[in-house]
C-alpha cells in the first residue's frame, strides 16, 4: 500500500475544478467548495469506497454543521486509517475549521492515493445506498463569516452615526471664510511680532531668559487653518530651491516658514542680542568683583600704615620716657 507522497508528485498538481468532478462522480454528490470537505464525511466515503465495510457509515453524520460535530466525523476517518495500517497523520484540528488550504491537501492527497492503490470505475460503487438515502447538507460552507472588529460607534445610537457625506453649499461657505479670517488674523499677528523695535526685543529676551524651553514652541494653530502634509512641505520646499530670481536670504525666509519658523532672521538676532546682554552682564560682575578686591587692598593698606605709626609713635614714647629717667638718677 502506497500512501507515501512528496510534495513535488503530480497530485498536488490538481487543479480544484478536476478535485471537485472527481468527488460527484464517484460519490453522485454536488460538492462546490473544497472547504465543505471540513465535514469529514466525504472523506469517510472515499475510503470506503477504497475500502467496503472498513469504515463505519452508521457513525457518520451527514447533516453536521457544528465544529464539534466535524470532528466526530474526522476520528471516525482517524480510526478507519490506523485499523488499515494507513501511515497517514489526519490533523482533526486543522481540517475541522474548514480552512481551504489544509483540506485542499488533505483531498490531493487522498485522490492521489485512490488512483494508486485502487482506481475503480465510478459506476462501479453505489455511494447513495452506502448513505441509506440520506443527502448530505453542505449548506454551511456557503456562509459567509465575518471578523467581529471593535468598534466604539457601534455602542452609539444609530442617529448619531449617521452623518451627510458631504457638507452643503452654505455650510462650505460658512468654513471657508472661517479658515481665511482665521488666516488673516495669524498673519496680520506674525507681521506685527516681526515690526517690533529693537529695544522690545531685548525687553522680550530678558523676560523669556528664565522661562522653561516649552515656551520656545510656535503658537497652535487658528482653528480651521490648513495644514499641509510633509510631502507637500517637501514639494513646496523643492519649488522654493529651484527658483533663479530669489536670492538666498529669501529662500531661506520662505523655506524657514514652511518647516515652521516664522522669521529666521528675526530668530538669529533675537539670539544675538540676547547673548549680548548676557556677556554684558557677565562684565558688569566682574568689574564688580575687580572694584571690590582694589577696595579691600586699599582698606588693608591704610590698616597696615595706621598699625606702623602707631608703632613708631610708642616706640618714641618708650625712647621720650627712657630719657627722662636716665635724667632723674643723674640729678
Amino acid at each position: 500500500m502506497n500512501e507515501a507522497f512528496g510534495m513535488m508528485d503530480e497530485g498536488y498538481f490538481k487543479p480544484r475544478s478536476e478535485i471537485l468532478k472527481f468527488i460527484n462522480d464517484l460519490l453522485g454528490l454536488n460538492v462546490t467548495k473544497i472547504e465543505s470537505l471540513g465535514q469529514g464525511a466525504v472523506y469517510c466515503q472515499i475510503l470506503d469506497a477504497m475500502f467496503p465495510g472498513k469504515v463505519p457509515l452508521q457513525k457518520v453524520n451527514w447533516k453536521a454543521k457544528l465544529d464539534w460535530e466535524f470532528v466526530n466525523n474526522l476520528k471516525v476517518l482517524q480510526t478507519a486509517f490506523t485499523k488499515l495500517g494507513i501511515k497517514r497523520v489526519i490533523e482533526v484540528e486543522k481540517l475541522s475549521k474548514c480552512k481551504y488550504q489544509d483540506n485542499l491537501e488533505m483531498i490531493q492527497w487522498l485522490m492521489r492515493f485512490y488512483e494508486c492503490n485502487c482506481n475503480k470505475p465510478p459506476g462501479e460503487y453505489d455511494a447513495a445506498a452506502k448513505r441509506k438515502g440520506v443527502e448530505p447538507d453542505f449548506s454551511f460552507a456557503e456562509k459567509i463569516v465575518v471578523p467581529k472588529i471593535f468598534n466604539p460607534s457601534m455602542n452609539k445610537p444609530h442617529e448619531e452615526t449617521e452623518k451627510p457625506k458631504k457638507p452643503a453649499t452654505s455650510q462650505l461657505a460658512n468654513t471657508t471664510a472661517t479658515n481665511f479670517s482665521h488666516n488673516a488674523a495669524s498673519k496680520k499677528a506674525s507681521d506685527s511680532h516681526e515690526q517690533k523695535a529693537p529695544s522690545q526685543k531685548l525687553i522680550d529676551g530678558q523676560q523669556n531668559k528664565g522661562r522653561s524651553s516649552s515656551s520656545n514652541l510656535p503658537p497652535p494653530k487658528a482653528l480651521g487653518a490648513k495644514t499641509d502634509t510633509p510631502m507637500e512641505k517637501l514639494d513646496k520646499i523643492k519649488k522654493i530651491i529651484q527658483k533663479i530670481d530669489a536670492s538666498d536670504a529669501e529662500k531661506l525666509a520662505q523655506i524657514s516658514k514652511i518647516v515652521g519658523i516664522k522669521n529666521a532672521q528675526v530668530h538669529h538676532q533675537e539670539n544675538h542680542e540676547e547673548q549680548k546682554i548676557n556677556t554684558a552682564q557677565q562684565e558688569s560682575n566682574l568689574n564688580e568683583e575687580h572694584e571690590k578686591i582694589i577696595q579691600e587692598h586699599d582698606h588693608n593698606l591704610l590698616h597696615q600704615e595706621d598699625d606702623e605709626n602707631l608703632m613708631n609713635h610708642e616706640e618714641e614714647h618708650d625712647q621720650n620716657k627712657n630719657d627722662l629717667h636716665e635724667d632723674d638718677e643723674c640729678l
